[in-house]
C-alpha cells in the first residue's frame, strides 16, 4: 500500500505568487525479499500529485540502498498556479556515497500546470508504494528538510 513517509501542512499564503519550497529527503530502501522489487515515490501538494518516480526492480540484497529525493515547488506568478520538478536517486545496495558509480536508478519528474489555491493551508507530502508486498521490503525517511526560497 501507499504510505506517507513525510507530511507538512504548508501555512496559508506561504508561496504567495513568487516564492518556492525545496524538499530534500534522505532515506534508505531495503529489498531482502528473495526477488526483484522496486518502489514508487510520489510528491503531493494539496490534491495534486506533483512528481511520480517509479524505480526499476532492484535485486534482492540484505544491505540497504541509499535514497535521495529533492523536489522544488514554486508559485507561477499567481496564488493558484504552481509548478515543480525534482529528482530521485537510489544507490547500489551497501554503497557508501551518492556518486555516479553508486547510483543505479536516477529519475526526474515534475508538473508544470498545477492549480492549487495556496491562500489556504495545503499539505505537502511524500509517499512510498513498494512494487511488491513483503515484510522484508522497507523504506525509511531518515532526514527531511523543507526550505522556503525567495
Amino acid at each position: 500500500t501507499e504510505t506517507t513517509v513525510y507530511s507538512f501542512s504548508v501555512p496559508a499564503n506561504t508561496l504567495g505568487s513568487t516564492k518556492a519550497l525545496r524538499l530534500t529527503l534522505i532515506g534508505d530502501y531495503l529489498n531482502n525479499s528473495g526477488a526483484g522489487a522496486g518502489y514508487t515515490a510520489r510528491v503531493k501538494y494539496g490534491a495534486t500529485t506533483m512528481g511520480v518516480y517509479g524505480t526499476t526492480s532492484f535485486t534482492t540484497n540484505a544491505s540497504r540502498r541509499k535514497v535521495f529525493l529533492q523536489f522544488d515547488l514554486s508559485a507561477a506568478n499567481a496564488t493558484n498556479a504552481q509548478r515543480g520538478i525534482g529528482h530521485l536517486v537510489t544507490t547500489d545496495a551497501g554503497a557508501d556515497a551518492f556518486d555516479a558509480g553508486a547510483a543505479t536508478d536516477f529519475r526526474w519528474s515534475g508538473h508544470t500546470a498545477v492549480a492549487e489555491d495556496s491562500t489556504g493551508a495545503l499539505t505537502l507530502a511524500v509517499t512510498i508504494q513498494p512494487g511488491t508486498a513483503a515484510a522484508t521490503i522497507s523504506f525509511r525517511a531518515m532526514t527531511v528538510q523543507l526550505e522556503l526560497l525567495d
